[in-house]
């Protein structure tokens, strides 16, 4: 009989040894994250039962073999990865951080992040420092992410990151752990502060990558098995006598005798031509692939337009052209300042302090243009008129005016107070009399405006 101890003393019987296991949340030996939890939701999927590193296969694969995952990584990549602005507020200082950004080309490595970042989830850029000066910036080098494991202690903070040794390159001990310090760290979309992998693109989407691949390679099958198509004459007997009926026969093969590839077929009245197993060579599956599209776009979040995808009802109106534009320009917004804030809580703070600049620079990017540069135009002079209305009214002050603008102070604050005694004395207009304010200010009016259809 086997001896069961108290419970108290929080030890497990014997007969329960096997199923001893880690600690849910055991962040120093590193085996937290042995099993994805946000991925239990089907337990007949494959990739389940995949460890965190095995699934970072699965990310590149996909990558590397789906359009429609390139198309995505390109385009978030390409609009979110816009020229720097630096605003210190020396004039000084923000030079000499184009002057960096331009020397050390470091607008690939940025592009190199975001990249990774999206197809794994969580990416870093390694800051290398030259041989003979020793305090001086060499490079910025982004390793492969799945070749990148985050080192934690036992409070949850990263003290530094392991490079696991590429096949047949190298041996795990000539690999040193990368200080926390000398690393630009990016993190798609964190659930938790200790979620140091992130969430990748496609992680929402492998179950939909995953039914695509079997539609498209039924479809092959499809092709390969019919090959070159044969065809069926059938010639009807009714009303023809043997003479006639072996008359049309040998017309019928005599013009198959001569076909070739592109020849049009030309047979007798009554001879009626068909190919052997046509009803299977169009699988009818269109409305299947385009839901499986259509669930890849939603997890991976870009307009079907972009990605040069034709989905039944995925153009409509100038109002959800403009809400897609709103969701999308949303989600770059999100990406360029999660990429800027690594800069600048790892980078900038360092270059500071070796370059002994006077003040710590401040970088981020400018938005990408989703819209004409004349509606952009137009729009930053209706936020401005707005401004100036709301100055004039005396409910903001006139340096909140130069600060809307970009200005930190107002360059010339006579003029600017000039400009605003003029604003209240000109007669303003009257909303309800606007054209605005009209029959046309519904959503309906506005589209109809904007596609010069009046009969909406």
């Amino acid at each position: 009989m086997v001896k069961v101890k108290s419970a108290q003393l929080g030890e497990w019987p014997q007969w329960n040894r096997k199923y001893q296991k880690a600690e849910a949340f055991d962040v120093a030996s590193g085996a937290q994250r042995t099993v994805d939890t946000r991925l239990l939701l089907n337990q007949a999927k494959f990739y389940v039962g995949l460890k965190r590193e095995d699934r970072l296969d699965l990310f590149h694969a996909i990558y590397r073999t789906m359009p429609l995952a390139v198309g995505a990584v390109n385009v978030l990549v390409k609009m979110t990865n816009s020229r720097p602005r630096f605003d210190s507020g020396n004039p000084d200082v923000d030079r000499r951080c184009r002057e960096i950004w331009t020397t050390y080309q470091l607008h690939q490595a940025n592009d190199s992040l975001i990249r990774q970042s999206l197809i794994y989830g969580y990416s870093i850029g390694e800051m290398v420092w030259g041989e003979v000066e020793r305090f001086r910036l060499d490079r910025v080098v982004v390793p492969p992410s799945y070749e990148i494991r985050v080192n934690a202690n036992q409070y949850g903070q990263r003290t530094g990151y392991i490079q696991l040794p590429a096949p047949f390159t190298g041996r795990p001990q000539d690999r040193r752990i990368i200080p926390a310090a000398k690393v630009i760290p990016v993190v798609r979309d964190p659930t938790d502060l200790t979620d140091y992998y992130g969430s990748s693109l496609f992680e929402a989407a492998v179950g939909q990558f995953e039914a695509l691949c079997q539609i498209l390679r039924a479809q092959i099958n499809v092709m390969n098995r019919l090959g070159k198509p044969r065809f069926q004459v059938s010639i009807p007997t009714e009303g023809l006598t043997p003479e006639q009926f072996q008359d049309r026969l040998n017309k019928a093969r005599a013009v198959f005798s001569q076909l070739a590839d592109g020849t049009d077929l030309f047979a007798p009245i009554g001879v009626e031509v068909k190919v052997i197993g046509g009803e299977t060579l169009g699988v009818k599956v269109a409305d299947e692939t385009r839901l499986v599209v259509s669930m890849i776009l939603a997890a991976v979040g870009i307009p079907p337009a972009l990605l040069h995808v034709v989905i039944t009802g995925s153009v409509g109106t100038e109002s959800y052209a403009r809400q897609s534009i709103l969701v999308m320009q949303s989600m770059l917004d999100n990406i360029q300042e999660a990429v800027a804030a690594a800069w600048n809580t790892s980078f900038w703070p360092l270059v500071q302090r070796l370059e002994g600049l006077p003040a710590l620079p401040a970088m981020a990017f400018e938005r990408p243009r989703l819209l004409e540069q004349q509606i952009e135009e137009q729009a930053r002079q209706l936020r401005f008129d707005n401004d100036v209305h709301e100055v004039a009214a005396g409910i903001r002050p006139a340096e909140w005016l130069a600060q809307r603008c970009g200005a930190d102070e107002p360059d010339d604050p006579e003029a600017l107070d000039q400009f605003i005694e003029q604003q209240r004395s000109s007669p303003q207009q009257d909303p309800n009399t606007s054209d605005a304010a009209g029959s046309e200010s519904t959503t309906k009016g506005t589209d109809a405006v904007a596609s010069n259809n009046k009969t909406l």
